[in-house]
């Protein structure tokens, strides 16, 4: 039964380190669509849709599972302890993770190289520096585009 899935599931995610995590549970005082799990493992939010192997999805927890996925979170229908330790050992990657790890690295690209600039103006290298500043503008650039293509505030955000 769908009720012995979700308790082996909560006792392992509770065997584990770093976890806090529940059964939400529906009714009068409950949210529709809800997964049937929410936990919080090492600082990233999980949720699990609980099924008998064969069960479906409805139209509602499918939404709310996208939703989640939206906003960064992990969110999958799982049908055993297995299924669930796969998605913990390797979780997926959702287009709002992919998008942040992307800034991350340009923003990282950015400040190493204008740290790299200040030492060349300071070694007195004005053309190092010129090209430099150039590729600095470049992936400036790429950022705003990335921000533009996901409807993020775009180039008026840094000036």
């Amino acid at each position: 039964m769908e009720k012995d899935i979700v308790a082996a599931i909560l006792r392992h995610l509770k065997s584990r380190s770093r976890c806090f995590a529940w059964k939400t549970h529906g009714g009068l005082y409950g949210t529709a669509g809800i997964p049937d799990i929410i936990a919080c493992i090492d600082g990233r939010f999980y949720a699990f849709e609980v099924k008998q192997p064969g069960g479906k999805l409805t139209q509602l927890q499918e939404a709310t599972l996208g939703k989640i996925q939206a906003a960064g979170g992990v969110a999958v229908k799982v049908v055993s302890v297995e299924e669930v330790k796969r998605t913990l050992d390797d979780p997926p990657v959702s287009e709002a993770v992919a998008y942040w790890q992307q800034i991350c690295r340009l923003n990282t690209q950015i400040n190493e190289k204008l740290v790299q600039t200040a030492q060349l103006r300071k070694a007195g290298q004005a053309e190092e520096c010129a090209a430099l500043e150039a590729e600095i503008d470049a992936t400036v650039d790429a950022l705003v585009n990335l921000k533009d293509r996901h409807s993020r505030p775009g180039k008026e955000a840094f000036l």
